[in-house]
């Protein structure tokens, strides 16, 4: 009997200290899961931060775009307008400050043989 109370006695303390491993193994997989979630969060933040960057870049390159085609639309109108009221093209490229052949290229195909 003495025997059978030693066994007992020595397995509850031998599984005592194994709870005590297993419970430091498990703080340090739980701080091991934090820390690469905190990365995780660290990469996610830096990659919106990115995107929102681009995002107004190119926001930014259509609005141009957008503003040069339509000042480039309104230069041509005015060189047709200017056309058909009977000025040349030498007159419209002094007032527009810009060559006879740059005058040439933006008249409309329409009004270039008149």
């Amino acid at each position: 009997m003495d025997i059978v109370i030693i066994i007992l006695l020595s397995l509850s303390v031998l599984c005592f200290i194994l709870s005590i491993v297993k419970q430091k193994q498990d703080v340090k997989q739980d701080q091991s899961v934090e820390q690469h979630t905190l990365q995780l969060m660290g990469d996610v933040y830096t990659l919106q931060t990115k995107v929102e960057r681009l995002e107004e870049e190119l926001l930014v390159t259509s609005t141009q775009e957008d503003k040069k085609a339509s000042s480039l639309h309104q230069l041509k109108k005015t060189i047709a307008e200017k056309i058909t009221n009977g000025h040349s093209v030498l007159e419209i490229s002094k007032q527009l400050q810009l060559s006879e052949d740059e005058v040439l290229h933006l008249l409309p195909s329409s009004l270039k043989g008149s």
